[in-house]
């Protein structure tokens, strides 16, 4: 189960870093790039779930 908490930040970061390649930067507003807005934030929601879970099983451990 480590081992997928892993590969999904990794698989969500790299997906980060394509939605990023797609938008238009001369054109910021909303109407132009809310899908990569869109996908950006979902994947950041996604990177926060593992981390937290990661992180709250080490301090578990300690215990």
């Amino acid at each position: 189960m480590q081992k997928f908490k892993y590969g999904l930040l990794i698989a969500a970061s790299i997906i980060i870093i394509g939605q990023m390649s797609i938008i238009d930067y001369s054109n910021l507003y909303l109407t132009s790039n809310y899908g990569s807005y869109l996908g950006i934030l979902s994947m950041l929601i996604l990177l926060c779930i593992p981390f937290m879970s990661i992180k709250h099983k080490n301090e578990s451990q300690h215990f």
